[in-house]
């Protein structure tokens, strides 16, 4: 996390996570939930997760995802986790497409539905994202989530992987 590092070798504490944070850009925001949460100071994670998270960030709403998904710094909840995963997958965010994928996949804090995860899964892949492409390849192997078995398109996507 080197961007991270440029805010100083300790992380700022500060007694208003509201109006007192005006002057710090949404993307400095985000970097410190990054440091705490590199620090494994959760909770404060995330705080600033959150705060970058209500404003658009898809980095810091995966990463509130991830921490509703694990219980980090908040209790579990995967209605939550599903809700970040969701906002951060819809703006493209490839890692926030997997993990979403694979909520729907177990069914955590969406109904379960296999096609949906099969799409997600897509998405990902069509940014590089290599878990994506070797998952994505054996759905087409398998003909998984509704799609049509796909040799051709299975292989394709794991020689992508490789």
């Amino acid at each position: 996390h080197a961007a991270a590092s440029r805010l100083g070798s300790q992380p700022r504490a500060h007694a208003s996570m509201g109006r007192g944070d005006a002057g710090r850009s949404v993307k400095d925001t985000f970097l410190l939930g990054g440091r705490y949460y590199h620090e494994q100071t959760y909770e404060m994670a995330t705080r600033y997760f959150r705060l970058a998270a209500d404003q658009g960030v898809a980095g810091a709403q995966a990463a509130l995802g991830a921490a509703y998904y694990r219980g980090e710094g908040c209790p579990i909840d995967h209605v939550k986790a599903a809700h970040y995963y969701r906002l951060a997958a819809d703006q493209g965010d490839a890692k926030a497409q997997v993990n979403f994928a694979k909520c729907y996949s177990r069914g955590e804090g969406v109904s379960q539905n296999f096609g949906k995860a099969v799409g997600y899964l897509r998405l990902a892949a069509d940014q590089g994202h290599t878990l994506a492409q070797c998952d994505y390849a054996q759905a087409c192997l398998h003909g998984a989530g509704g799609l049509p078995q796909d040799y051709g398109e299975g292989i394709r996507y794991h020689r992508l992987a490789a």
